[in-house]
């Protein structure tokens, strides 16, 4: 079952760990790579930890429900796909993954026939409609510079007003000439960062509170006018290593929040 040279990443999600244990060796047998987690909170350290292309996950599991991990999932990984298996199905828990953005919901006892074709469907409709971004990201991939620069070869730089030393927004005050960003918190933190992060982070803090979407970004730091999804690939590897290195959590980000549908926005109440 592989894309493009890749095996599918798999992660499963139950309380029930025989039903894990059975579905991940299933999912083996039948050529994807899979991994299992038996509580919400195994499930979203996992994320944290791999890459997953698709999550089966029930809804009806102890401390952290299956919702609850979805909405927490999307918040990091947008593009993560989402099929429901739960033995509880009701109108309300059928709404509320729709509107979560699941892919697919099945009923349990669903036989691994069903779960792999489910799989398969939803793996083929991302695929589909990633084809051009993955074409792109290759290229943006080819065209950047290291992250010494952190702005892409070949994309002219936006026409940049007189720098002042220190930008202070809030709690974050960025050094722009050392791209070193001071945190006052308690205890205060500090982020070095590159020029790109530096350059995105400044867009953010010189309008908080308001959803930049990708498009802004891209032609606010480079001077660059991209589709939105094209604009998604440049900016969203910024946007994760910034969480990495100015978030406490950066599974649950509150200071770059993503807007779904919007983009993202620099929140200075946490």
């Amino acid at each position: 079952m592989e894309q493009n040279g890749f095996l599918p990443h798999i992660l499963v999600v139950d309380d029930e760990r025989t039903i894990v244990t059975s579905i991940v060796r299933a999912l083996e047998l039948s050529g994807y790579r899979a991994d299992g987690a038996a509580s919400g909170k195994e499930a979203l350290k996992a994320l944290d930890h791999a890459s997953y292309d698709l999550m089966l996950l029930d809804i009806k599991m102890p401390e952290l429900d299956g919702i609850e991990v979805m909405h927490r999932a999307h918040r990091l990984h947008p593009e993560l796909a989402v099929i429901i298996l739960t033995g509880h199905a009701t109108l309300d828990s059928a709404i509320a993954a729709i509107k979560s953005e699941a892919e697919d919901y099945l009923l349990k006892p669903a036989s691994v026939h069903d779960i792999a074709m489910a799989i398969g469907r939803t793996l083929k409709k991302r695929s589909d409609q990633a084809r051009p971004q993955r074409l792109l990201q290759s290229i943006l991939a080819t065209l950047q510079e290291p992250e010494r620069t952190g702005i892409p070869a070949g994309l002219a730089p936006a026409t940049i007003p007189p720098v002042q030393p220190t930008l202070r927004v809030g709690k974050l005050q960025l050094d722009q000439q050392k791209r070193l960003l001071v945190i006052d918190e308690s205890p205060i933190r500090t982020a070095e960062l590159t020029d790109g992060e530096a350059t995105v982070l400044m867009l953010f803090m010189k309008e908080p509170g308001r959803a930049l979407s990708c498009r802004e970004i891209t032609s606010a730091a480079w001077n660059y006018e991209l589709e939105e999804w094209e604009a998604q690939a440049l900016v969203r590897p910024y946007i994760f290593r910034l969480r990495q290195k100015i978030e406490l959590n950066p599974s649950e980000p509150y200071l770059i929040r993503t807007v779904r549908g919007r983009g993202y926005e620099l929140t200075l109440e946490s």
